[in-house]
């Protein structure tokens, strides 16, 4: 090794030998990932993603996400169009094809609950018609049974003990032997006795039966006779008038308890057709009213008819007919009572 004698540079080494000591020498160690700081890995690794995110074309996930859900919008189908109820008016289907579709919705959620109401008292009302028509079949043989039971009893009860004369038979027979057969007779008695009582319990029931059923089609065949505030009032009215009519007839209270709907509403009809013959009859009888004499008006060619006029030739006319039919009683009712 040279020397600074011979005019040679002096190494580090040489250097520290001189001043008389030895340099620690520093080792160094290659770095490896775990030497790194946390923070420098956590940043290269958002721009190792970028770099990975982009496309060959240059495009961005992000960009490409968003195109995605533009094309998913795109492919959904529309949803189909809410038909309305099927019983609905013209008139409410407009409205209901109008609504939003969150009030269709509640429309046909509603509507379906009430066909669903509707059929369940429909079949209800149907099996309770059913039984009781097996109540009134019921009541009706038992009813045919008790009457034939009863007519042979009573036929059977009145030759065997109607002329019978006691007084003989004791004499015949002796008491002991007459008190016997009056037992007998006693017995077969109160047997008939108990079936009439039978007898009109199952009348009195039927009846009840025949009342219900027969009330129950009046709101379908007479309205009126229905209704819950005038309904009985009109229906006394119509039973006192069929009673005033029945006289030479043969209508009679027991028959008039027995009608039917259908009977009673052709009768009520009869009673307000003859009560609008009779009023249209009083109107003919009472003297005319002299109209006040009009002055002569001009009349232009476009101007409409008199309806005055005609209204009274019409009353006129109605008032010289000897008889009227029922709508032309009801329309001089109309002409009377609203003079124009």
């Amino acid at each position: 090794m040279a020397g600074p004698q011979d005019g040679g540079v002096l190494s580090i080494d040489q250097g520290a030998a001189l001043l008389g000591g030895t340099p620690e020498k520093e080792e160094t160690q290659p770095t490896t990932p775990a030497d790194t700081p946390e923070t420098e890995v956590q940043d290269a690794e958002p721009a190792a993603d970028i770099e990975a995110s982009q496309s060959e074309d240059g495009t961005s996930d992000d960009e490409t996400t968003e195109t995605q859900e533009s094309d998913e919008t795109e492919a959904t189908p529309q949803l189909e169009a809410i038909k309305p109820p099927q019983f609905w008016s013209a008139e409410e289907k407009e409205i209901f094809n109008k609504a939003p579709r969150e009030l269709q919705e509640v429309f046909l959620r509603n509507e379906q609950l009430r066909v669903t109401a509707t059929s369940k008292a429909i079949q209800e009302a149907s099996e309770k018609r059913k039984i009781a028509d097996a109540e009134w079949q019921k009541l009706t043989q038992y009813t045919q049974y008790l009457n034939q039971t009863l007519s042979d009893n009573a036929k059977t009860f009145a030759d065997r003990w109607e002329n019978v004369d006691w007084k003989g038979v004791v004499d015949q027979y002796g008491a002991e032997e007459a008190a016997k057969l009056r037992f007998t007779m006693e017995e077969e008695r109160d047997k008939l006795q108990r079936t009439v009582a039978a007898k009109k319990q199952v009348e009195a029931l039927q009846f009840s039966k025949f009342v219900e059923t027969e009330t129950a089609k009046l709101p379908e065949l007479a309205p009126d006779l229905a209704d819950p505030k005038q309904g009985l009032e009109r229906r006394r009215a119509l039973g006192s008038w069929l009673l005033e009519q029945g006289s030479p007839h043969g209508v009679t209270p027991e028959l008039l308890s027995n009608l039917s709907a259908f009977e009673t509403s052709i009768a009520y009809d009869a009673m307000r057709w003859r009560n609008a013959q009779a009023k249209a009859k009083e109107l003919a009888k009472q003297p005319k009213e002299t109209a006040a004499p009009q002055q002569r008006q001009t009349v232009r060619p476009t101007a409409a008819p008199n309806r005055g006029t005609h209204q009274s030739a019409r009353l006129a006319f109605l008032l010289r007919k000897s008889s009227l039919t029922t709508d032309e009683g009801a329309e001089l009712l109309n002409l009377r009572e609203n003079p124009r």
